[in-house]
Protein backbone atom coordinates (compact mmCIF):
# COMPACT_ATOMS: atom_id res chain seq x y z
CA UNK A 1 0.00 0.00 0.00
CA UNK A 2 1.23 3.62 -1.05
CA UNK A 3 1.03 6.50 0.93
CA UNK A 4 -0.72 9.54 -0.52
CA UNK A 5 1.87 12.45 -0.35
CA UNK A 6 -0.08 16.26 -0.82
CA UNK A 7 2.12 18.98 -1.45
CA UNK A 8 0.64 22.39 -1.22
CA UNK A 9 2.85 25.70 -2.55
CA UNK A 10 1.78 28.41 -0.52
CA UNK A 11 3.56 31.75 -0.93
CA UNK A 12 2.84 34.65 1.37
CA UNK A 13 3.79 35.86 4.83
CA UNK A 14 2.83 34.69 8.28
CA UNK A 15 -0.91 35.79 7.76
CA UNK A 16 -1.21 34.00 4.71
CA UNK A 17 0.10 30.94 5.83
CA UNK A 18 -2.55 30.99 8.91
CA UNK A 19 -5.60 31.60 6.60
CA UNK A 20 -4.56 28.29 4.81
CA UNK A 21 -4.44 26.19 7.83
CA UNK A 22 -8.14 25.31 7.77
CA UNK A 23 -7.78 23.93 4.28
CA UNK A 24 -4.47 21.60 5.04
CA UNK A 25 -7.34 20.67 7.92
CA UNK A 26 -9.66 19.76 5.51
CA UNK A 27 -7.72 17.67 3.69
CA UNK A 28 -6.31 15.81 6.80
CA UNK A 29 -9.73 15.36 7.74
CA UNK A 30 -10.72 14.19 4.30
CA UNK A 31 -7.64 11.64 3.65
CA UNK A 32 -6.31 10.85 6.98
CA UNK A 33 -3.61 8.55 6.04
CA UNK A 34 -1.98 11.31 3.45
CA UNK A 35 1.19 13.22 4.53
CA UNK A 36 0.78 16.60 4.01
CA UNK A 37 3.83 19.09 2.94
CA UNK A 38 4.39 22.34 2.31
CA UNK A 39 6.45 24.64 0.36
CA UNK A 40 6.38 28.00 2.02
CA UNK A 41 8.59 31.65 1.84
CA UNK A 42 11.14 31.07 4.61
CA UNK A 43 10.28 33.97 6.67
CA UNK A 44 6.90 31.72 6.87
CA UNK A 45 8.17 28.48 8.23
CA UNK A 46 7.48 29.50 12.01
CA UNK A 47 3.75 29.57 11.38
CA UNK A 48 3.58 25.77 10.88
CA UNK A 49 4.53 24.58 14.64
CA UNK A 50 0.93 25.37 15.23
CA UNK A 51 -0.11 23.20 12.57
CA UNK A 52 -1.08 19.94 13.01
CA UNK A 53 -2.17 18.65 9.94
CA UNK A 54 1.23 19.15 8.05
CA UNK A 55 4.09 16.62 7.97
CA UNK A 56 7.40 18.64 6.66
CA UNK A 57 7.60 22.44 5.68
CA UNK A 58 10.01 23.17 2.99
CA UNK A 59 11.71 26.69 2.28
CA UNK A 60 11.36 28.34 -1.19
CA UNK A 61 12.00 31.96 -1.58
CA UNK A 62 9.24 32.61 -4.76
CA UNK A 63 9.93 36.03 -4.60
CA UNK A 64 13.43 35.58 -5.94
CA UNK A 65 13.87 35.34 -9.64
CA UNK A 66 13.22 32.02 -10.76
CA UNK A 67 14.42 30.30 -13.53
CA UNK A 68 13.51 27.12 -14.87
CA UNK A 69 16.26 25.47 -13.04
CA UNK A 70 15.30 27.01 -9.76
CA UNK A 71 11.84 25.49 -10.42
CA UNK A 72 13.49 22.47 -11.14
CA UNK A 73 15.23 22.35 -8.03
CA UNK A 74 12.10 22.91 -5.85
CA UNK A 75 10.92 19.48 -7.59
CA UNK A 76 13.84 17.93 -6.86
CA UNK A 77 13.56 18.72 -3.37
CA UNK A 78 9.87 17.87 -3.18
CA UNK A 79 10.37 14.36 -4.35
CA UNK A 80 13.55 13.58 -2.18
CA UNK A 81 12.28 14.86 1.03
CA UNK A 82 12.22 12.57 4.00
Amino acid sequence: MSIMRVVALVPGGIGDQILFFPTLDDLKRSYPEAEIDVVVEPRAKGAYRVCKSVESVIPYDFKDRNSLADWGDIVFAIANHP
